[in-house]
């Protein structure tokens, strides 16, 4: 007897006249699932040209300390530095949107952070670009002023158990 190979599409077949149905995932099983722990949420905020080539600067600076290849994984470990060190933020930096973005990619417990209600966002009373771009450039200034960022520092912020 030879094996019946079906349509990942489809959600019945007919074969010799023979309907064939196959199981079909309701909404309500699909919301139910639990996402991944380290899921990220992609996050764009906008930056002067000064303000990319600075990060472009401490990116190269900082590339073999914070382990990273690319501008979005450092913006996001510029990101976490500012929540381990809440006394550096500011919120008084000008933000303009200049139509040139970086992306930051923070986890669900990173980005509650910014947007939840006690978050950033709440206490600052800005928008979730606003706010993760005044971290960016709280933590800038803070490299400029002679700070440094140290590998355990910029490591995804996870929740204990």
């Amino acid at each position: 007897m030879s094996e019946i190979i079906l349509p990942i599409t489809s959600t019945s077949i007919n074969q010799n006249n023979k309907s064939i149905n196959l199981p079909n995932k309701t909404k309500s099983e699909v919301k139910n699932r639990k996402s991944r722990s380290d899921k990220l949420f992609p996050r764009k905020f906008p930056v002067s040209d000064e303000m990319r080539k600075e990060i472009r600067k401490w990116f190269i600076v900082y590339k073999k300390v914070c382990r990273t290849e690319s501008i979005t994984e450092f913006n996001t470990m510029l990101l976490r530095f500012g929540f381990r060190n809440l006394d550096i933020l500011r919120n008084d930096f000008k933000y303009v949107d200049s139509g040139i973005y970086k992306t930051v990619k923070p986890n669900k417990l990173e980005k509650s952070y910014i947007t939840d209600i006690g978050g950033l966002v709440d206490e600052w009373g800005v928008s979730e670009r606003k706010a993760i771009h005044q971290i960016i450039c709280s933590v800038l200034v803070y490299l400029q002023n002679g700070g440094g960022l140290t590998y355990e520092e910029i490591q995804p912020i996870k929740l204990h158990k």
